[in-house]
């Protein structure tokens, strides 16, 4: 008796964490930028980016309570001749990638502990390996389009992306505070 109770009141926790959150409409990605004043669609945009991934957050919420919850890795795929691989090592990790397409290429790499990442990729033949390394880290990629090729390099030092490939445009972007979520798209 003692143990379904138990289990009861664990789903009940987790359901709450989950779900039990609300919609804040005044969120923005950039708040600690007090300098610069960001319009109504820049606002409106980072809070759609920002909760676009509520059952990759709430996983993430669940991961920091629960400690029976240590490392999760998730591959959904739709479209043909893709390829997604996830390596983790480590505690308390996170890994979702989603490709939407056909031909693609993604790969993930998380060392470390409290790491997540959410990787989203739509078009064809693109290619993305992400490598995070260190404690505490999270970011939310998406790229749209197709033939891109990046890499990223996320750790505590900072985030650090470039396009790579030929007749590709250079493309790198660098940050050393807050991790920000990222969109990149094409035509």
């Amino acid at each position: 008796m003692k143990n379904i109770t138990l289990v009861i009141v664990i789903w009940g926790l987790a359901y709450i964490m989950a779900f039990g959150q609300q919609k804040d409409t005044n969120i923005e990605v950039y708040p600690e930028q007090a300098s610069i004043e960001h319009n109504d669609a820049v606002k409106n945009f980072s809070r759609d980016f920002v909760t676009a991934f509520p059952a990759f957050n709430g996983l993430n919420s669940l991961g920091g309570s629960l400690l029976s919850i240590n490392n999760t890795a998730s591959i959904n795929m739709l479209g043909s001749d893709n390829i997604a691989g996830i390596s983790q090592q480590g505690y308390n990790i996170l890994g979702e990638i989603n490709i939407d397409g056909d031909n693609n290429n993604t790969q993930l790499i998380q060392k470390g502990l409290n790491l997540s990442s959410n990787i989203n990729v739509e078009g064809n033949f693109n290619e993305f390996g992400m490598t995070q390394l260190g404690i505490g880290l999270q970011n939310n990629i998406q790229i749209s389009g197709s033939n891109l090729q990046f890499n990223a390099l996320h750790t505590n030092f900072g985030f650090q992306l470039q396009q790579q490939g030929v007749g590709s445009v250079p493309l790198s972007i660098q940050n050393t505070g807050r991790s920000i979520p990222i969109i990149i798209e094409n035509n």
